[in-house]
């Protein structure tokens, strides 16, 4: 059997566990190693492991290179009949095009994908798509409809009976309920996949679960907590090399400061959050958590002085390394 039929084979076959396991890095460069030059391998195959390296950028927020790799998967998939592969990719796509902030073409996608689950009378296929939906609703400020497609999302995931399913579901479902303000149920729903997220040793929705406990936590007053919490996540993104979720992470902390009355250490955080996130939108909490703290930063520093703090965090940030966090912002056992 040739050597990138092999090296395609098994990196797609690990693409749970190395997302798991926070060895994303490792798992994009050799499905980059074995899609290089793949044209002789079977069509099915080179699917499944582009669908795959799709799959592994996501998790570093990396869309601009997961769409054109899902975009391929899911004309292969079409070509070769595998509907319930293309609803997956359809799926993605949406979520893809959402996270680059174009709903429309998310809602397209995401249609076109419950179309076929449905028809195909696929439950893991239509959870997936409700999810991404509920996505879609939440940024319509739809709030009542992203938490119906949640709850369908999870009561069909947990008739499956699919751990990591479910606490994707579980996250999603407190998405939903802190975008409509409902924070009881929002901490509720977080607390539950956090404690999925350890039991299955998945760093993903760990990490993501404390950023959101964390943001929570700060939003109430308990900055005890949100500090813990906060710094767990971002220890965990920096593993993962995730940019974008650190940037989350940063900008919550910059609350967590400002609510501290640190307004400088404020400032440099939500800069550095500027560099790691780049152009891509504010999303999730950090609207919330800059229309709370930003009008107190202001009064405290002024508009000039808080600027130029933004600024030198801003420059920290572009040159943010992993192993120089501590130069951003200090993590306990950061290792």
């Amino acid at each position: 059997m040739p050597t990138r039929l092999i090296t395609l084979r098994t990196a797609s076959a690990l693409t749970r566990f190395w997302r798991a396991h926070a060895h994303v890095g490792e798992a994009r460069h050799w499905l980059s190693v074995g899609l290089e030059n793949s044209d002789d391998v079977p069509t099915a195959t080179r699917a499944d492991a582009l669908w795959a390296a799709a799959r592994q950028a996501a998790a570093q927020s990396d869309w601009d290179a997961a769409a054109p790799l899902l975009e391929e998967a899911r004309d292969l998939f079409r070509d070769q009949g595998r509907s319930r592969e293309l609803v997956f990719a359809l799926s993605e796509l949406g979520f893809t095009a959402l996270r680059r902030d174009d709903t429309e073409t998310a809602a397209r996608y995401c249609e076109e994908a419950l179309v076929v689950a449905r028809e195909l009378g696929d439950d893991r296929a239509t959870s997936g798509v409700l999810t991404i939906l509920a996505d879609i609703a939440r940024t319509r400020e739809d709030h009542d409809g992203a938490l119906a497609f949640s709850q369908e999302a999870l009561d069909l995931r947990r008739m499956l009976g699919d751990p990591l399913l479910i606490v994707d579901s579980t996250y999603h479902l407190g998405i939903a309920a802190f975008g409509g303000g409902d924070l009881d149920r929002a901490r509720e729903a977080f607390d539950g996949s956090l404690a999925l997220g350890r039991e299955l040793g998945d760093a993903l929705y760990t990490g993501a679960a404390l950023c959101m406990l964390g943001t929570v936590s700060l939003l109430d007053g308990d900055l005890d907590h949100a500090s813990e919490q906060l710094h767990e996540s971002i220890a965990i993104y920096a593993g993962l090399a995730d940019d974008r979720s650190m940037a989350e992470c940063l900008c919550a902390l910059g609350g967590y400061e400002a609510a501290s009355g640190n307004p400088e250490e404020a400032a440099r955080l939500w800069g550095a959050a500027d560099a790691l996130r780049g152009d891509r939108p504010l999303e999730y909490a950090e609207p919330q958590i800059e229309a709370r703290f930003g009008p107190g930063l202001i009064e405290a520093l002024g508009v000039e002085r808080l600027t130029a703090l933004r600024e030198e965090g801003m420059r920290t940030g572009a040159n943010f390394g992993r192993a120089e966090i501590g130069a951003v912002v200090t993590v306990p056992n950061a290792e």
